[in-house]
């Protein structure tokens, strides 16, 4: 499946500490694959998860210690665009997030990083 890479408007997530799971406000519509794609320089990445229905979209950051901004297109089961409705102007939803990854010292066991951070 090619995926086009684009933003108009995103959601900000806020800084997420490199260790942290990256928690979207966003739901599963049915169980299956999710596929979650974004750019670390000039090269494209791909993350792919298994959700349940219900269960909130997260996914582990894939490199680790790293000061980056990150803009993130997510995928549903079928490959189209999931998009949030934006309250204030539902014309225009949102169809990415951004977030800002920060290195930290602090370890948060129960996202399972594997080491703390200085």
């Amino acid at each position: 499946m090619s995926i086009c890479y684009c933003c108009l408007k995103a959601y900000d997530i806020g800084c997420i500490s490199s260790c942290e799971l990256i928690r979207f406000p966003l739901f599963a519509a049915e169980a299956g694959l999710y596929t979650f794609v974004t750019k670390w320089l000039e090269s494209e990445v791909r993350i792919e998860a298994l959700f349940a229905q219900g269960e909130q979209l997260r996914i582990q950051h894939w490199m680790r210690n790293v000061n980056f901004s990150y803009s993130m297109n997510i995928f549903d089961t079928s490959g189209n665009p999931i998009t949030l409705i934006d309250e204030f102007d539902p014309e225009i939803p949102y169809d990415c997030f951004k977030f800002k990854t920060i290195i930290s010292n602090t370890y948060v066991d129960d996202d399972n990083c594997p080491y703390p951070y200085a």
